[in-house]
């Protein structure tokens, strides 16, 4: 049952809640009607967050400060969520972090880093909320990736290394958790106009020429997972098309993406020289 066709009992967790993404999903789900568990480190943003819900949608929706990185942090979010609403149809992972540089350039520590918020962030918080689902039989986990998610490209080394991980850990456990009434959906989204690509959009010709998706997009794009039981979801088509070139004809499909690169390089070379 989509979000759409639910009445107010239900519950949905989003991380990474105050971000660009995550806080359109938020707005999304409080539109259809759907309570909202909002986690994010930064206190201000999620009683902001909150008290936006709140004037829009009359809705009053439980903020928990935490750190994707902490497991006991997200346990304790957990437990406040099933301590006001006694169990939780939806989980959103979004809370994600991305450094953009030549892999030589890249830090272990950076590495290290992707990997712990973007990966293993998110396998703590459905460790913490799957027990809850198999319980109810029912539950539906929607993991935010990425197209670097499903193939690579220059500059994102690490990056990639994370949404790849996520990517197969969410199809892992879509089939571990075939017929227990749990479903698990990714997204794997192109650049998308948020904060966290905020300095790289706003470069001179840069937004022309990638076209990036809005955050309410993905966040109908969450809604439509979960309606329809969709297992994966890839954005824009045309990259989508990429990917699907990549299975067959890899040296094409990395000949498109150069030409592509060589042409943001361009743009990102023409603006530091003008500064």
């Amino acid at each position: 049952m989509g979000p759409s066709q639910t009445s107010g009992n239900k519950i949905a967790i989003i991380t990474g809640a105050t971000g660009g993404i995550g806080r359109a999903t938020a707005l999304a789900f409080a539109d259809q009607g759907v309570s909202v568990a909002l986690l994010s480190r930064n206190r201000d943003r999620l009683e902001s967050l909150a008290g936006e819900i709140r004037e829009k949608y009359h809705r009053e929706s439980l903020t928990l400060q935490a750190d994707v990185r902490s497991p006991a942090e997200i346990q304790k979010g957990i437990e406040q969520v099933m301590d006001r609403h006694g169990r939780i149809d939806y989980l959103v992972n979004g809370a994600g972090i991305i450094s953009y540089k030549p892999f030589l350039d890249l830090s272990l520590d950076e590495h290290q880093a992707m990997m712990s918020v973007n990966y293993f962030g998110t396998v703590a918080c459905i460790r913490a909320v799957l027990p809850v689902m198999l319980r109810q039989k029912t539950g539906h986990i929607v993991t935010i990736a990425s197209t670097a998610g499903k193939r690579g490209f220059p500059m994102e080394t690490g990056y990639c290394a994370s949404k790849f991980a996520v990517v197969g850990f969410s199809e892992a456990l879509r089939m571990e958790l075939h017929g227990t009434g749990v479903c698990v959906s990714v997204l794997c989204p192109g650049i998308v106009d948020t904060p966290m690509a905020g300095n790289f959009l706003n470069l001179p010709g840069i937004r022309e020429e990638v076209h990036p998706l809005l955050a309410d997009q993905i966040a109908s794009w969450v809604l439509k997972a979960i309606a329809e039981e969709r297992v994966e979801v890839i954005l824009p088509f045309s990259t989508k098309m990429v990917i699907h070139l990549g299975s067959v004809a890899p040296g094409w499909a990395d000949w498109i993406i150069r030409r592509r690169v060589k042409r943001i390089a361009a743009l990102i070379s023409k603006s530091s020289a003008v500064r």
